[in-house]
């Protein structure tokens, strides 16, 4: 159903409750999840003025480099946007520095590098790609075997950086987020989009040689922080390219028929055992309302997309209160029939239940 017959105060209160169950869930809840989940609450302060349920963000974040650190400097970007508190968006900027070294790029103080030499922690890499000249500047790597010089830009953590350096550019007015921000943006756009749908791919690319492994999946929740990176960097630079691309990348996930069922519901993204893994892609997918939920919330102009965008929000929140919902806890499947209470299943739910209150009056 693309309408929704809830008032304001009604979507409110719906959201509030599922925050309040998957408390529950909290001490089994860590690393990506526990972000996400943060996050969520994050988001839902800044949307309604409330502040009780931001938490002490130094707590919160790992070591430098750790795999869920970009995770949770997402979460601390919410949460400055939430309370407006320096100290928060200084952590963040630091976790951000960390990673610095492990992008790639090609003019670190040498203007003479070739196209296809990058820098990485202050060693020069050449890296090949068969047909044409590479173009991986921006990538963010994860580390196989450093001694080695086995390492790989992976999409996951791209995509995160370039969402982080938007909200980071947006925040500060540096341009040097900005100029990351771009470089991962355009990185992603030319190596790590499916050219059938426009989407991102679960995928990363070999640091030496610039082949690309994929294992045939479109990423639900890359692709939502990649719709929502791209909605801020458009917002933050002026440019009108990333706003066409955020919109045309939303258009194509909200209409791809493998993520949908037939009544346009966001399926079940695998099935058998995977229902019941906490870190499934079943647990991340509501990523996606988020993302489409800050490109409505800045293209204000555009009627149509919104609209589309307000349908979708509302069918996927409907399903959820209709079909996958009791006692304020929320099934992986949207569609029902009910299975839980899992707290995957309340993750998933957070983000659309919270977009419904952002895109309808």
């Amino acid at each position: 159903k693309p309408k929704n017959l809830f008032s304001k105060e009604e979507r409110i209160a719906i959201a509030d409750r599922a925050l309040n169950v998957i408390l529950d869930f909290e001490p089994l809840i860590s690393g990506k999840q526990a972000a996400i989940m943060n996050s969520a609450f994050a988001i839902y302060d800044r949307l309604t003025g409330r502040r009780s349920r931001n938490r002490d963000s130094r707590e919160l974040l790992p070591n430098d480099r750790h795999p869920d650190t970009l995770w949770h400097s997402m979460e601390m970007i919410y949460r400055h946007r939430a309370m407006n508190q320096p100290l928060v968006l200084n952590q963040c900027i630091d976790a951000w520095e960390s990673f610095l070294g492990l992008t790639t790029f090609q003019t670190p103080g040498s203007h003479f590098l070739r196209p296809e030499e990058y820098w990485v922690d202050n060693s020069r890499y050449t890296l090949h790609k068969s047909g044409g000249e590479a173009i991986f500047a921006g990538g963010l790597i994860w580390i196989q075997n450093w001694d080695s010089h086995d390492f790989r830009i992976s999409s996951s953590r791209t995509v995160l950086f370039m969402a982080l350096s938007s909200y980071l550019a947006e925040s500060t007015n540096d341009p040097g987020f900005l100029y990351y921000a771009i470089t991962s943006a355009t990185c992603i756009e030319t190596n790590m989009l499916d050219t059938r749908t426009g989407l991102v791919k679960h995928c990363h690319i070999n640091g030496m040689n610039g082949q690309l492994k994929w294992d045939g999946n479109l990423s639900c929740h890359l692709t939502g922080i990649f719709i929502e990176g791209l909605s801020v960097l458009a917002t933050v630079s002026g440019d009108y390219t990333w706003r066409s691309l955020a919109i045309a990348t939303a258009e194509s996930a909200m209409k791809l028929r493998e993520w949908h069922d037939t009544d346009g519901v966001l399926s079940v993204l695998s099935s058998g055992s995977e229902l019941f893994k906490s870190d499934g892609v079943n647990a991340t997918r509501g990523l996606l309302s988020r993302g489409l939920m800050v490109a409505y919330q800045r293209n204000t102009s555009d009627k149509a997309f919104r609209s589309l965008v307000r349908s979708y929000i509302n069918t996927q929140f409907n399903a959820l209160i209709d079909l996958a919902s009791r006692d304020d806890t929320y099934s992986v499947s949207w569609n029902g029939p009910y299975i839980g209470p899992y707290f995957h299943g309340q993750l998933a739910a957070l983000d659309t239940l919270i977009a419904a209150i952002a895109v309808n009056r």
